[in-house]
């Protein structure tokens, strides 16, 4: 069956998505946790790149944080 239409234009924005995240524990109450996430284009992010600055892009989109948890 067809995916319905929402779902078919968040694939058109956004191909592919790649995440990992990884937490470490310092004890029962502190945490570190770190995400590193990449994003490949899809047809409508390259149209609205082109269309905004005059070129099109295709550039992987890279995302990174990093977050300390402290429960007190």
């Amino acid at each position: 069956p067809p995916l319905p239409t929402f779902r078919r234009q968040r694939q058109m924005c956004i191909r592919d998505r790649w995440s990992n995240s990884l937490r470490v524990s310092l004890s029962k109450n502190v945490h570190f946790f770190g995400n590193a996430t990449l994003f490949w284009p899809g047809d409508t992010i390259k149209d609205v790149t082109e269309d905004v600055y005059g070129k099109k892009a295709d550039d992987v989109a890279q995302r990174y944080a990093v977050a300390l948890i402290w429960r007190f």
